[in-house]
């Protein structure tokens, strides 16, 4: 049994705070590298621009890039990890947390940001979000046409807030797409965007491997859509990386605490 009574968890810089040549962290190692596809067994595979889940930081770059390419650079965040335990054992890693690009255009405003797993499992693509805000409103059925034509026929196609919109869901269970009954998204999308150290992790995703969701936000009417907000999780994916990053940072702590003599069984 692990000798870690008390350990706390803390981002502690973003990428280009002032550390000493000797500090700067390194991303972990990659124990088991999770491919594209580790959500499908189906055969499906969605994307969001071309960005596919299991992307890593450079092929979504560049999908960004080629997707929006008067929009300038993207932005990546970089964050800095570290976890400790109340004898002063520790470490920190490089985490890259995600990669943004912002547009704007005659006809409105985009925005999409992709959310990366830690290395431990190849940093890859788990989460994607998207937003359209259009001044010029086009027409909602051929925009939800063109939604099934993609990605076919959805788990779930309901409205929303009041009727203001529609909610197009799409959820993969055991890897395989669901098609009609209920079902609790939140199974799917109760997992944090990013790696944060839990103790307590408990699995709740209840079979749910994938899910994607499209909100069409109406216009003036029905018929038109004011703004459209699109999310694409691997449950799976972010849930496995999460489990097995806990795993290695504690696994560190344990080495570090059995290397200074210390007990490896709490006191009782």
């Amino acid at each position: 049994m692990r000798a870690i009574a008390c350990v706390a968890a803390i981002v502690l810089a973003a990428t280009g705070a002032a550390l000493a040549q000797d500090q700067q962290p390194t991303p972990p190692p990659t124990i088991a590298d999770l491919p594209p596809g580790y959500e499908f067994a189906d055969g499906a595979d969605p994307d969001i621009l071309g960005i596919h889940l299991g992307a890593t930081p450079e092929e979504a770059e560049a999908a960004l890039k080629a997707a929006y390419p008067d929009a300038g650079d993207v932005t990546n965040e970089d964050q800095v990890f570290g976890l400790k335990d109340n004898k002063g054992h520790g470490l920190t890693f490089l985490y890259r947390t995600s990669s943004k690009i912002s547009a704007t255009s005659t006809t409105g405003s985009s925005s999409v940001q992709v959310y990366y797993t830690t290395a431990i499992s190849g940093a890859r693509a788990a989460l994607i979000e998207r937003q359209d805000y259009y001044d010029a409103e086009p027409d909602t059925a051929p925009l939800v046409a063109s939604l099934k034509a993609k990605y076919g026929e959805p788990s779930r196609d309901n409205e929303f807030y009041g009727k203001d919109g529609r909610e197009l869901e799409w959820e993969w269970i055991d890897g395989k797409l669901i098609s009609g009954g209920e079902f609790d998204s939140s199974n799917c999308r109760g997992i944090n965007i990013y790696y944060t150290y839990d103790a307590n992790r408990t699995d709740q995703r209840q079979g749910c491997t994938a899910w994607l969701a499209v909100k069409v936000h109406y216009g003036d009417t029905k018929d038109t859509v004011d703004n459209l907000s699109v999310e694409f999780i691997g449950a799976r994916r972010q849930w496995d990386n999460y489990a097995a990053t806990d795993k290695w940072v504690l696994d560190q702590i344990d080495a570090m605490q059995k290397a200074d003599g210390g007990p490896t069984t709490p006191s009782l």
